[in-house]
Formats: structure tokens, C-alpha cells, sequence
């Protein structure tokens, strides 16, 4: 899972940043639309993909990744442990921006920190709220999305009613095809549930015309509304309404995101205008006067949904003016310089992390690393006063920074300011992935202290939270002064238990793996896939022979009679009740195997780990009550599959 703050590094700039760039396109669209609509229906879908690509490209052209106010750099302030070590028995050394530790006692925990953060200080939402708001924000969009999906079934249901057109408009638009330059196969079709017009479909685009124009109108009116609708299809708009689409289901909570939707469309419909009257035979006169009859016929037309399509919505007399005054001022060489323009824009919008600038306070990656490498030297050379003086900041910058203030209680523990030391100790206490070590901490420095009765309380304490070192109760001088103490000796005694019953839970790990079973001959008879639980308390075996047949077995220690069970059930019903320890270098199983025939049988197995990685398991059966005993299967586990030559192929 992806902690609050990485979030909000990510969405809130990102955010700040498309809406920015929605921001500079209406500026430049207020300039540009009237004369270059083909330039500046780009530049919307370039903001629309803005939109869609997040915060991680840099660029040294980027706005976003140059200009201070927008660039959310990375400042060195916030760190935190996945898993953390009492620092008492660790050193550091790292050079690439991780904390790492090495051992050198027999502590196992391995620490993991990372610095992280942007520039506003601590985390804007808390980590319930990001899950509500994360929760809220995937709801909306499925919504948005499902609402399409049913639009868009009902789109096709509509299509399949359809009737293919008479030749003769057929005809027409490929008539029409060729004067726009597409060479592309469209389906031309006539609906009597008057939906339409509008092109759908891009790998099959199929041409839709109510039948009260397709039937009704003439050719010269005709004409106007299929060049309209082929102009959609040769300039792939269908591809750019996706585009649409998906930032706006992603997005589907921010109005400039649906703003700017709308305006591209309105645009689109103006590259359309000019288009057609560019390259087609069609008159203004006639393309106005079909605009105006689709605009007559608006309480009979269905609209189209997720398509490109002439609606009467769009209709309005500033287009009709255009059209008669200044569409058809399009050629492919302009639209040729407006795509070079859009990739120039897009080198600079696109882009959204800090390149490699430190301005008001930002902090370089360079820098950054530079930091981290100052106090894991302080550290490692137990410069304690020079690792306070560096951690301060970020603690007194974030004081939720559970490493942060680890880290710096272990700096002033080691200096000896004790009182200090354990106030940010039992402050890292209220971290649960810090909790057993810190508490571990805060009884060493109450036994400095000579506060001993505390320090046993919070020595149990650490060790009920999970804190399992038998070396550091024996060995820790920081705990001498409790060593005579009963009830040390007693949390000594629990450690020691604890350690033991840790190491049997180990005991079968030798079997975890994914496994090819050959029996004695070399031949293949199945796989096995033995899973342990994160904590390693339960192995699973799920068995399937070369056969088909499968079964599954439930293995676990048991701490009270101090041995192993193994409950084995197959597809066929049969069940294996086992029991059993680890010795002589070997997993020693017996019990009793329960047939669906009723029978019951007597059963012993042994797994046996090899030098080489293997493992051999060898099972043996009685029916006579222990007396004789038969060889039921022998075998070895293989670590990968291995093609055997006496392994069944495929005809």
C-alpha cells in the first residue's frame, strides 16, 4: 500500500499542474480559435493528455520542471521505516539515498528509510481521509464509466436497426470521400428511429443518417451533412473523443476538465466546417442552410452518444456567421505547422517534476543524497552531536516522522542525554512498526536512570509488542543493573522460550518452494507449490499429479505438545491425520491414513533436505497395525521442472 504522503506528492501537484495548463490553453485559445481552430483543437488534446500523464517525466524545456512555483520539488523532510533496528547494535552506510544496516550482534531487524516530501510542509490530508477521498474518487469514476457503457450499448442496439443506405447515397459519399482525400471502407446506413447523423466506429466506421434526412432531403442538402460526418471520420476524431473520454472519467470531479471537453468539441465541429468547404464542392449557402434544417428537426433527432456528430446543440448563429464569412481558410500546410507547434508545446506542458534546479529553498537530488550521507557518517563514526544536530531539523519540520524521531532518540541515548532520549523514544513508540523496538530502548534508559521497576514494565511491554532478542537480555550492558532482578530473569526465561518456539516454526521451511516430483524410476508425477504464511506459522501444499488428481495439505506446529501436524485431504475424498518432529536432520511424519472405502490404514513419511537443494520424501504404509510395512512412495522433490525422458507428451 502506498502511504498518504506519496499520494498527495503525486495527485496534488498533478492536479495544480493540468489545471495550470487548462488555464494557458483558454488564454491561447481566446487568441487563436477564430483563425487557427486546427491549432488550437490540438493544443486542447494535448491539456486533455496533460491530464492523463503524470508527474514523473522531466525535461529541461518543462514548465512545470523549471519555474519555482509549480514544480513540487523533492525537499529533504520526511523519512520513514519499513522495518526498524534498535540502533544500539547498528551502523550505517549508504551512498545512493537508502538506510542500511549491517549487524553486529544477532539482531535481525533491517531497517529501510527513505526521505520523501514536497514543498508544502507535513501531509495536507490525513490517512484516513486519502483512503475516503482515493474511495470516493474511484467510485465517481466507475459511475461515470458505467453510465457510458449503458449509452453506448444502447448505441449499438440502435446500429443494429439500422437499414443499409440506397446506392445512390452510397455513391455519394464515396463521391465525397475522394474529394476530402479518404480512402477509406464506410459503411453507410439509414435509421428509422432517427438518431443522428454521425460517424461511428474507427477500425469499421459506419456513416448513420436518420431517415428524415436520408429519405427526405435532397442531394444538394444531403451533400453538406455526409462531407461533414466524412471529414470526422479522415481526421480520426473518434481517437480524440477517446482521449476525451478517459480524462474525463478519470478527472470526472473537475470542471475545467469537462470545460475544456466541450470547447474541443465545439472546435472540432469548426475543423469540420472548414474542411468541408476547403475541399469539397459544397456551397456555404447549402452547408448553412443543411445546419439550419438539422437545427429545425431538433425535437425529433436523437442525440448520438460518445460520438462526433452534428447536433443541434452546436448550432448557434456565431457558427452560421462563420461559416458565410471565414470557414474555409484550411490547407494542409498550415495544418502540417500546427502539429510541429503542438509537439513544441508538448515538450513544455508535458513534462512535471523538477529537472535539475534549486531555487526558493528546493533541495537537488544531489543534495539530498549529500544530506543522508552526513548523518549516516555522524553515525557510523558515533559523531552523536553532529547526528542530533542534523536530525533536528527534520524532526522539528515533520513531527510525525516516526524515523526521524527513532533516530534521533538512539543519537541522544548514545551521547547519554537520557532524559532527551527517552522522550523521542517513547515518542517512536507510537509507531506500531517501531513499537517493540523503541519500548526495548526506553527500558534501557530507565535502567541507566535507575528507574528499574519502570524499565521492567516497559521491557514487558516491548516484549508483548513482539521484541524476541535472547542475546540482548543476556549480553545488553545497558540492562546490567536488572540482571539479579527476578522478574528480569523471568522475561529472560519467556525470550529464551520464545527463541526456541521461533526456530521450530522454521523447522520445515526446507519444503517451501515450487517443486517437480519424479519417483524412483525418473519419471515425472507431478508438481507441488508448498506456500508459507507471512509469519511462517502455517505451510501449504497444494499437490497435482501428471494425472490431473490434486490435494492439499494444512501443516503447522504445535507449541503445547511441541510437535509437527499435517492434515492431508485429495480430490477423492481421502484423508492422511500426521504427527511428527524435525530430528536427525529429517521432517518425520506417522499417522493414520483414512480411505472413502472405510478402510484405515497405518502411515509413516519422512522428508529428508539434500546438499544439493532437493528433498526426498519417503512414505510407507501398514495394514496390519504396525507389524509389516510397504513401500507407498518414494521420490524426489526437484526445486525447477525438469523434462524427464520417460514423461508423457502431447499428441
Amino acid at each position: 500500500m502506498i502511504a498518504s504522503s506519496s499520494w498527495q506528492s503525486i495527485v496534488v501537484p498533478h492536479v495544480l499542474q493540468f489545471s495550470i495548463a487548462i488555464f494557458i490553453v483558454a488564454c491561447l485559445m481566446g487568441i487563436t480559435s477564430r483563425r487557427w481552430p486546427h491549432f488550437t483543437f490540438l493544443v486542447c488534446m494535448l491539456a486533455l493528455l496533460k491530464c492523463l500523464v503524470p508527474p514523473v517525466i522531466t525535461s529541461p524545456a518543462g514548465l512545470f520542471t523549471r519555474h519555482s512555483g509549480v514544480a513540487f520539488s523533492p525537499q529533504l523532510q520526511h523519512m520513514e521505516a519499513d522495518q526498524v533496528v534498535r540502533l544500539k547494535q547498528t551502523t550505517f552506510a549508504s551512498s545512493a539515498g537508502w538506510w542500511q544496516t549491517y549487524q553486529t550482534q544477532a539482531t535481525r531487524y533491517q531497517p529501510t528509510l527513505a526521505w520523501t516530501g514536497i514543498q508544502y510542509p507535513g501531509r495536507l490530508v490525513s490517512r484516513d481521509w486519502m483512503f475516503v477521498l482515493l474511495y470516493g474518487w474511484v467510485c465517481g469514476g466507475i459511475l461515470v464509466l458505467g453510465r457510458a457503457s449503458w449509452q453506448y450499448l444502447r448505441l449499438l442496439r440502435l446500429i443494429r436497426r439500422s437499414r443499409p443506405a440506397s446506392s445512390n447515397l452510397v455513391a455519394l459519399t464515396g463521391e465525397i470521400q475522394q474529394q476530402l482525400g479518404s480512402s477509406r471502407k464506410v459503411q453507410v446506413l439509414v435509421s428509422d428511429q432517427n438518431f443522428g447523423p454521425a460517424c461511428v466506429g474507427f477500425w469499421r466506421p459506419k456513416l448513420i443518417l436518420p431517415s428524415q434526412i436520408a429519405d427526405g432531403w435532397s442531394g444538394r442538402l444531403l451533400r453538406p451533412v455526409v462531407a461533414h460526418e466524412m471529414a470526422h471520420t479522415r481526421r480520426g476524431d473518434i481517437l480524440w473523443g477517446y482521449l476525451q473520454f478517459v480524462a474525463q472519467i478519470v478527472w470526472w470531479f473537475h470542471p475545467l476538465v469537462w470545460w475544456l471537453g466541450r470547447r474541443a468539441h465545439l472546435l472540432c465541429e469548426r475543423c469540420c466546417d472548414d474542411e468541408v468547404i476547403a475541399s469539397t464542392t459544397c456551397r456555404r449557402a447549402d452547408y448553412a442552410e443543411s445546419l439550419v434544417r438539422v437545427l429545425e428537426l431538433k425535437s425529433s433527432l436523437r442525440a448520438v452518444p460518445l460520438c462526433h456528430a452534428i447536433s443541434p446543440a452546436e448550432i448557434t448563429s456565431q457558427r452560421l456567421e462563420r461559416l458565410m464569412k471565414r470557414c474555409g481558410e484550411y490547407s494542409p500546410a498550415k495544418s502540417k505547422v500546427g502539429w510541429i507547434a503542438t509537439a513544441l508545446l508538448a515538450a513544455i506542458i508535458l513534462p512535471g517534476m523538477q529537472w535539475a534546479t534549486a531555487q526558493d529553498g528546493q533541495t537537488t537530488e544531489e543534495e539530498k543524497v549529500q544530506y543522508r550521507s552526513q548523518i549516516n557518517q555522524a553515525i557510523a563514526s558515533s559523531n552523536w552531536e553532529e547526528a542530533i544536530e542534523l536530525l533536528r531539523p527534520v524532526v522539528e519540520r515533520d513531527p510525525k516522522n516516526g524515523g526521524a524521531l527513532f533516530y534521533l532518540g538512539y543519537a541522544l541515548h548514545a551521547k547519554g542525554d537520557l532524559e532527551e532520549a527517552l522522550e523521542y523514544h517513547r515518542k517512536a513508540a507510537r509507531f506500531p512498526n517501531m513499537k517493540p523496538v523503541a519500548l526495548y530502548n526506553c527500558a534501557c534508559a530507565l535502567a541507566l536512570m535507575g528507574e528499574h521497576d519502570q524499565a521492567l514494565e516497559q521491557l514487558t511491554a516491548a516484549m508483548d509488542a513482539g521484541f524476541v532478542h535472547e542475546s540482548d537480555l543476556r549480553d545488553d550492558p545497558d540492562l546490567k543493573s536488572l540482571f539479579e532482578r527476578s522478574e528480569f530473569k523471568a522475561l529472560r526465561e519467556r525470550t529464551t522460550a520464545q527463541q526456541k518456539a521461533k526456530k521450530k516454526l522454521r523447522e520445515f521451511d526446507f519444503w517451501v518452494g515450487e517443486w517437480s516430483v519424479v519417483n524412483a524410476a525418473g519419471d515425472v508425477v507431478g508438481t507441488n507449490r508448498i506456500t508459507a504464511s507471512d509469519n511462517g506459522h502455517v505451510i501449504t501444499e497444494k499437490w497435482t499429479s501428471r494425472s490431473g488428481g490434486t490435494g492439499t495439505s494444512i501443516n503447522y506446529y504445535h507449541p503445547e505438545q511441541e510437535q509437527w501436524r499435517q492434515t492431508w485431504v485429495d480430490a477423492e475424498g481421502g484423508v492422511i491425520e500426521y504427527r511428527g518432529k524435525f530430528s536427525d536432520g529429517k521432517m518425520q511424519f506417522e499417522g493414520e491414513m483414512f480411505q472413502p472405502n472405510g478402510t484405515k490404514l497405518l502411515s509413516r513419511m519422512t522428508f529428508t533436505p539434500n546438499s544439493d537443494g532437493t528433498v526426498e520424501q519417503f512414505i510407507e504404509n501398514s495394514e496390519d497395525g504396525g507389524k509389516t510395512w510397504t513401500t507407498y512412495f518414494k521420490g524426489t522433490y526437484q526445486p525447477k521442472p525438469v523434462p524427464q525422458k520417460h514423461e508423457l507428451t502431447d499428441a
